[in-house]
Formats: C-alpha cells, structure tokens, sequence
C-alpha cells in the first residue's frame, strides 16, 4: 500500500504521492513515478525520472 504523503531524499520534506506536490513548503513538483520509484527503494530511477522531468515549482506547496 502507497502512503499518501512520502519523505523524499530530494528535500527531506514530505510530498503527496498521487501528484508529487510538496506538503506546506516551497519545493519542486516531483513526479508521481519518481515518488513511487523511491518509495519502492529504486534510487537510480527516480533520479533519472527527475532528470528528464521538466521542474516545476510551488510557492506553498499543499495544506493537506
């Protein structure tokens, strides 16, 4: 089962996982796959994903 928010090693703050938009901090929009990949314990792939994704940024990131 996917948690709905995740800790990423990107920013050591956490992110909603069905969009990859940051949870009350100004982050990147990780993609849902590299989230998942990371979650899953495959490193080198979500690193690739952010790779090729082109950023987008959050002021705020999401409440809830």
């Amino acid at each position: 089962m996917m948690p709905t928010y995740y800790i990423t090693s990107y920013c050591n703050k956490p992110h909603r996982v069905v969009d990859g938009k940051p949870l009350k901090h100004e982050c990147r929009v990780i993609p849902p796959t590299a989230l998942r990949a990371e979650i899953r314990g495959e490193f080198g792939i979500a690193m690739d994903i952010l790779a090729k994704d082109k950023p987008r940024y959050m002021r705020r990131g999401v409440n809830e």
